[in-house]
């Protein structure tokens, strides 16, 4: 689900160009996020990683991916396996993406290495 009101306070917030730029820098960092996630390998520490996709995505209004890594964070701060594997996280991740930008009607203005359908176990 999109919080389209957390996404209209945001652009109150910090003006059309500073949007812009948020969101950008936001992809950028998720991505990267993400796609290190996703790659082959062990983890670093997963439960901070799902902590900085919650509150990014949740700041962007993107509730539903943000929920779900609430979730993961919890699981991995507990040292349970996480609800989440690496394929399910580039999907919702991608999905998410896909859905933010559409809403905002803007054109993918990031040009990252994320390439998630190269990054699964």
């Amino acid at each position: 689900m999109l919080n389209l009101q957390q996404l209209d306070d945001l652009r109150s917030d910090v003006g059309e160009d500073g949007f812009a730029d948020l969101i950008a820098l936001f992809l950028e960092e998720t991505d990267g996020v993400v796609a290190r996630m996703t790659a082959p390998g062990p983890k670093m520490d997963p439960a901070a990683d799902f902590h900085f996709l919650k509150g990014a995505t949740r700041n962007l209004g993107l509730e539903s991916f943000s929920a779900v890594c609430h979730e993961a964070e919890l699981a991995a701060a507990a040292g349970q396996p996480t609800p989440l594997s690496p394929a399910d996280l580039d999907a919702a991740w991608r999905e998410s993406r896909i859905r933010l930008l559409a809403q905002l009607g803007m054109a993918d203005p990031v040009r990252s290495e994320f390439r998630p359908e190269t990054h699964h176990e």
